[in-house]
């Protein structure tokens, strides 16, 4: 299993797209979210939408604690306090609800998530120096700590003479007898000097940790800040871009830990198999309305629907998928035969993302084709009333120079109203951009028949991009997929 770790993006929606397009390429089975998704930044509900929809699984962190009501805002500073009252307003309690059921520590197998510091979890205090690490590591198990909250990248190391080491940031590899606390750095505000996004890599075959630095696009992000009207505009990593040196990193901080040595027994902490299955289920119970609701909210979030499509519910997310390079003229890049014994409402086709409006009307299925090819595989659609449904596949990573197809074949089974279209989108830092659609509009006049439908771009891609490949709609009664495929044309 590879895990990618990001901390503190908050709001910084430039700096976490470009961590996300990094990570894209790096063969990532999940993303781990070290918290602090929210605050400082001007896109609150836009980058908790997409950590919602990316994330496997997230940690609580301190601001997101003031959010979910479960931290007072007064140990903060005043600037920092001033950007959580504004980011309240900018979140509705469907938000807060989510927060709220964000656990404080996740454990893994031999290792730990937490935002701050694991000995007291929901006082939130830092791990400066040594003193600091040895406490964390005397209140957990765990060979290896992941943290942030601090904002800037760290490596404590302590071995059987239990001499405790503070190393500069580096990739590594776990050795026997010997304990670890990484903290992954910032995302969206980093502190160390270097303006560019920090998150980690941790390899659980290896047993190797690689530590990345992403640029982003600053410009973009100061003129998103200025548009929104974000009452503290100046944040840290914007000094570097005129500075070369920073303060100390303990007189940088905006918040002071709370001091309490609570009884820590009711801080929540999960396994990482357990916040799997209970995000699952929670996205599908209760997130679909929260993120209705954000939608409505930001009116601009970025998640490659057209307006009047943004009420659909995610019943099965997207996880992080190595990218696929564009082959061969004519070879379908993305069927895969589908076991059947393992499909459901909720996973109908492996890697691929199904958006529903209204789930409980919806359903979602598979089986052979009539002609009994097993690589001839249908998906089936039912809706119970006129729904509205997107399925989108894994991204692919495509060249530049090249042209590319996109086909699929739909049958009207009982439709009485409706459309289906294909799109093939092309992924930004800023989002994603249309490049083309067909749609079959004759699916009304043809029942019951196989109709085809394909689009190639007009034009050669000018540079080296992501494509994503989208299959949406509307429509009434039970709708048939097949043969859908997306390949690079000479």
């Amino acid at each position: 299993m590879r895990y990618a770790l990001v901390s503190d993006i908050h709001g910084n929606r430039q700096a976490l797209n470009a961590v996300l397009t990094d990570v894209q390429c790096r063969d990532v089975d999940e993303i781990i979210c070290l918290g602090d998704i929210v605050g400082y930044g001007p896109a609150p509900a836009e980058v908790l939408t997409t950590i919602y929809s990316c994330a496997s699984h997230i940690v609580l962190g301190n601001h997101d604690a003031v959010l979910a009501g479960k931290l007072d805002g007064s140990y903060f500073n005043d600037s920092a306090r001033l950007m959580l009252d504004w980011t309240q307003g900018e979140l509705d309690d469907r938000a807060r609800e989510f927060l709220g059921n964000v656990p404080y520590v996740l454990e893994g197998d031999n290792f730990r998530c937490v935002h701050s510091q694991p000995a007291f979890p929901k006082e939130f205090a830092y791990i400066y120096d040594r003193e600091e690490a040895a406490t964390a590591w005397n209140s957990c198990e765990e060979q290896l700590i992941f943290v942030g909250h601090t904002h800037f990248p760290a490596l404590f190391v302590v071995g059987s003479s239990g001499n405790v080491h503070n190393l500069p940031i580096q990739d590594f590899t776990l050795e026997e007898g010997k304990r670890y606390i990484v903290n992954v750095g910032s995302v969206g505000q980093p502190r160390d000097g270097d303006p560019r996004a920090s998150y980690c890599i941790f390899d659980t075959e290896s047993d190797n940790i690689y530590h990345h630095r992403v640029g982003f696009d600053i410009e973009a992000y100061k003129e998103e800040v200025e548009k929104r009207q974000v009452p503290c505009p100046q944040t840290y990593f914007l000094e570097v871009a005129r500075e070369s040196s920073l303060p100390p990193v303990r007189d940088m901080v905006d918040f002071k830990p709370t001091g309490k040595e609570e009884n820590d027994d009711d801080v929540t902490v999960k396994k990482l198999q357990q916040v799997n299955r209970r995000f699952k289920f929670w996205r599908t119970v209760g997130i679909a309305a929260f993120l209705a609701s954000l939608f409505l909210l930001v009116g601009g979030a970025h998640m490659v629907m057209q307006e009047n499509n943004n009420a659909l519910h995610t019943i099965e997310p997207l996880q992080p998928q190595t990218p696929k390079t564009a082959p061969d003229v004519d070879t379908e890049l993305l069927p895969e035969p589908i076991k059947l014994d393992k499909v459901s409402r909720k996973t109908p086709f492996k890697n691929w993302k199904t958006a529903l409006e209204k789930p409980s009307q919806q359903q979602v299925s598979s089986a052979p084709g009539k002609d009994g090819s097993n690589d001839i595989n249908v998906l089936r659609l039912k809706n119970d009333g006129m729904h509205r449904f997107r399925l989108v596949p894994s991204p692919v990573k495509a060249k530049h120079g090249t042209r590319y197809t996109a086909k699929a074949q739909f049958k009207n089974i009982s439709v009485e109203k409706g459309f289906v279209e294909v799109q093939v989108f092309q992924r930004t830092d800023n989002g994603e951009r249309l490049l083309m659609k067909n749609a079959s509009d004759n699916l009304l006049e043809r029942p019951d028949h196989w109709l085809p439908t394909s689009e190639t771009l007009e034009k050669p891609l000018s540079r080296d991009t992501m494509l994503q490949y989208v299959i949406s709609g509307e429509c009434s009664g039970t709708l048939a997929i097949r043969k859908c495929s997306f390949f690079r044309r000479e």
